[in-house]
C-alpha cells in the first residue's frame, strides 16, 4: 500500500504542491522508522539465539527506543496527509493510509511498553533474562500482524 501511494503522490503534477511534498515527507519519515522498527527487532533477534544477556538486554531496549521512534513518527506526520493534497485517484489510497496511522502509532506504543516492562533491574534473575529471550517469537508476530496492512 505505502510504496504504491508513494509513486502516485510523486508522479504527480509537475507544478509544486507543497502539500503534496509534505505528504512525501511524512511517507518517507514513517517509512524510514517502519525500517529502523523491523533492523531494530533482527538484532534483538539474532542476540537473544547467539549472544549473552547483556547484549540481549541492550539490544532489547535498542529496539524498544525504536518502537518508541515509530509511534512517535506516526503520530506526528499524521496531520500532513490531507484530502485535498492530491488528486482525486489518489484520495481512496490516502484516507485509507490515514486511517491505518492510528494502528500504526499504537502497534509502536505497545511495543514500548512492552520492552520498557521486560528491561532487567539492577539485579536481574535467571527468570528475567529468559522472559526476554522467549518474547522474541511473541513480538515478531505482533509485527506482523501489525504491519500487514502497511
Amino acid at each position: 500500500m505505502v510504496i504504491a501511494l508513494l509513486f502516485q503522490l510523486a508522479a504527480g503534477a509537475p507544478a509544486a504542491n507543497p502539500a503534496r511534498d509534505s505528504a512525501l515527507v511524512a511517507f518517507s519519515a514513517i517509512a524510514v522508522k517502519v525500517a529502523a522498527l523491523r533492523s531494530g527487532y533482527d538484532q534483538y533477534r539474532k542476540s537473544a539465539y547467539n549472544d549473552g544477556n547483556a547484549v540481549v538486554a541492550a539490544r532489547a531496549a535498542d529496539y524498544g527506543v525504536r518502537c518508541r521512534e515509530l509511534a512517535e513518527s506516526a503520530k506526528q506526520n499524521r496531520h500532513y496527509f490531507c484530502r485535498s493534497c492530491a488528486e482525486q485517484a489518489l484520495q481512496a489510497a490516502l484516507d485509507q493510509y490515514r486511517l491505518y496511522l492510528p494502528a500504526l502509532e499504537q502497534l509502536g506504543s505497545r511495543c514500548e511498553t512492552r520492552m520498557e516492562r521486560m528491561k532487567p533491574s539492577s539485579r536481574p534473575t535467571a527468570a528475567t533474562w529468559s522472559a526476554l529471550r522467549h518474547e522474541v517469537v511473541p513480538e515478531n508476530d505482533r509485527i506482523v500482524r501489525g504491519l500487514r496492512t502497511y
